[in-house]
């Protein structure tokens, strides 16, 4: 009898044998700690297996979906086609179309998916396989045949019956949709798994309470298997896609903790490290991705984020370029490019591509980009279509509760009082080498620090989280009722000058040239923090940026923001938190008087000179003339203006709103007098 025969659906067929009775235990241990996401443990249990049985199909074949684990998908492939060649498993070849799929090569996936159910028809995980693959290669029609063969096979299966959900939304099938999402949300779960799937659903579906309820079930999956590294991956995914990107960040370093060779996993983190404007750690890690596999389409495209953010546009290009001749939908490539360059043709073939990824995907990020190329073209009933179905899709991710945060503005009001503050600044440092930089998001706070930073005697630092971080104690609540504000009133002396002198300390790395006196920290959202700054630092300059509100507003809803910023997503939400910022930078002028210079973005386009004269002066610098050439500073920038900051000043985006005055009738009424 052949080997081949001595194995048949997942069980040893030799019992008397006491080896492969121990082997049968080790196989399943061996599941099991795979499953988990300890790759290396399970690879050293299926290599043992292999030593007895050379061709044991199972342990090729799990070793195989290791390799895949692990971004090495050569191997991975390997051992795969070598356990189909030992043993006809439907779950052999389901397995192979996922490794093919997550190569871009979904026709070939396919083509495996379909010889799996052929084999075994009531085989719900192929189905629900064979309809994603159908869905990225846009067939939703089949799309929505595989999916429901899927729930055919299996009533409660969370992972199809959302999927179903998404393909029938996406045809306009909205009551079967409605139907579909109903089943959804009555399954119980009663177990771990159970736990994390109706999580991944809720999760898809969005809105505040399905996703306050995502991260409940995810903690309760925990519960049930601590140890399950997946589950602390769907709980980084979830932080990651509500922009909430320092948790995702320490969930990722937990799981790599113990994991390190975990490839999905380094990527996610790696992209997020480009989130969180950690570009120097992202990357060496995408380096390290790249050189163990120099094809790996989703780390080349964050290096290609990561050359945009460096200004070199034509590389990032190119690198778009090479990924598209090997995956030519491949949405973060088409993605790079719109924002690498300005589309000038409504025939450009890069529009066509991404309207088919957003009707096929419903992906923000597509919608976002073609919003920048209709705006570029002046389409712009056009261009507010494609932002708003961004913005929707990207809403239903996130939390957010405007009256929370007013709440939050009344609390930094009363606590920083003019009285605490002259009390306290006394124990403060008498430095003045930081320029604090404030505002909003897109008013003007990276041009006004190009600008300044381009002086011979300035150091640019760009968006810093020091100030946040030292004034929430390190806490990730910022809101948190023993946290800021509250927490100013317990710092001792010791304390305000330990982290005066931490903050210049963790800034002195951008002592770049000699005779540096002042370093800039554009972090916009310092605004929140001016009085604990003037705790800090009584002689530190604070520049204001101040912009039209509506157009600042709209350039925020235009903008993909990756990380915080929750309120931008939703016009109300956008206006309401728009009228707590002028509430408290009110606040701050009416108690820091002179301290806080205001610049208006409309001043720095029309008299850039005289604009910038002052600034330099508020800053106790001597003129250059270098601050007037801030478009060929070459440093790092790192925010949504990366692109304009490198360009001469223009002015198309003075009363931007105009053109969309239609569309934003919420926005206008609720701040209307401010404009």
């Amino acid at each position: 009898m052949s080997k081949k025969k001595k194995y048949k659906n997942g069980q040893f067929s030799q019992p008397q044998d006491w080896q492969l009775n121990r082997l049968r235990e080790v196989y399943l241990h061996a599941q099991q700690l795979q499953q988990q996401g300890y790759l290396n443990e399970a690879e050293r249990f299926y290599r043992e297996i292999l030593k007895q049985i050379p061709d044991q199909p199972d342990a090729m074949h799990y070793l195989g979906l290791i390799y895949m684990n692990k971004g090495d998908d050569k191997q991975a492939e390997k051992y795969i086609r070598q356990s189909i060649r030992s043993s006809g498993n439907p779950v052999y070849f389901s397995n192979y179309g996922l490794l093919l799929s997550r190569r871009g090569r979904h026709a070939q996936a396919i083509e495996q998916y379909k010889k799996s159910v052929e084999l075994q028809p009531v085989y719900p995980e192929a189905w629900y396989n064979l309809g994603f693959s159908y869905s990225e290669l846009g067939n939703l029609t089949f799309a929505e045949d595989a999916y429901k063969k899927a729930v055919d096979c299996r009533k409660d299966y969370i992972k199809a019956l959302y999927g179903l959900a998404s393909v029938q939304e996406t045809l306009g099938k909205l009551d079967e949709a409605r139907n579909t999402i109903d089943k959804l949300v009555t399954i119980n779960p009663d177990s771990y798994e159970a736990y994390y799937t109706l999580g991944m659903a809720l999760q898809f579906l969005g809105g505040n309470e399905n996703i306050h309820n995502t991260e409940q079930y995810f903690r309760k999956a925990l519960e049930l298997s601590p140890n399950s590294l997946e589950i602390y991956i769907a709980l980084a995914n979830l932080y990651e896609d509500g922009n909430n990107i320092d948790s995702a960040l320490v969930l990722y370093r937990q799981v790599l903790a113990i994991e390190p060779d975990y490839h999905d996993v380094k990527i996610k983190y790696a992209n997020c490290l480009v989130k969180n404007d950690q570009i120097t750690e992202a990357e060496l890690e995408i380096t390290k991705i790249l050189k163990q596999n120099p094809d790996n389409i989703s780390a080349q495209a964050i290096m290609g984020s990561i050359h945009r953010i460096k200004g070199d546009f034509v590389k990032a290009d190119e690198i778009s370029k090479k990924i598209l001749e090997v995956d030519e939908n491949n949405g973060e490539a088409l993605i790079s490019m719109a924002y690498s360059k300005k589309i000038m043709s409504m025939k450009d073939p890069l529009i066509d591509k991404l309207h088919k990824i957003a009707n096929r995907k419903n992906i923000s990020l597509s919608l976002y980009a073609l919003g920048k190329i209709y705006n570029d073209l002046g389409e712009f009933d056009l261009a507010f279509d494609a932002y708003k179905k961004a913005n929707e899709i990207k809403s239903r991710k996130i939390e957010y509760n405007s009256k929370k945060h007013s709440a939050f503005i009344d609390r930094v009001i009363n606590v920083f009082t003019q009285d605490l503050i002259r009390k306290l600044q006394h124990y403060g440092s008498r430095s003045e080498l930081p320029v604090f930089i404030v505002g909003t998001p897109r008013s003007g706070t990276t041009l006004t620090e190009q600008i300044i930073s381009s002086h011979s005697k300035v150091n640019g630092g760009g968006e810093l989280n020091y100030v946040r971080h030292l004034a929430r104690n390190g806490t990730e609540a910022e809101m948190a009722s023993h946290g800021y504000p509250e927490r100013i009133l317990t710092l001792l002396p010791d304390d305000i000058k330990n982290e005066s002198n931490y903050y210049l300390e963790k800034i002195s790395v951008f002592h770049r040239r000699e005779g540096t006196i002042r370093i800039t920290d554009k972090m916009p959202s310092n605004f929140f923090y001016l009085g604990y700054i003037s705790v800090l630092f009584p002689h530190a300059r604070v520049i204001h940026c101040k912009r039209n509100p509506l157009d600042t507003c709209l350039s925020m809803y235009f903008q993909a923001f990756q990380t915080g910023h929750q309120y931008s997503f939703d016009l109300n939400n956008l206006g309401h938190w728009y009228k707590d910022y002028i509430r408290l930078m009110e606040y701050w002028s009416s108690i820091l008087g002179e301290r806080i210079l205001d610049i208006e973005y409309d001043d720095t386009v029309n008299e850039t000179e005289k604009t910038a004269r002052k600034m330099i002066e508020f800053c106790g610098l001597e003129w250059d003339e270098k601050c007037l050439e801030f478009y060929n500073n070459r440093r790092d920038i790192r925010t949504a203006s990366m692109w304009q900051a490198r360009q001469p000043i223009y002015k198309t985006s003075l009363e931007r709103w105009k053109r969309y005055d239609q569309h934003i009738g919420v926005l206008k009424e609720i701040l209307e007098g401010y404009y």
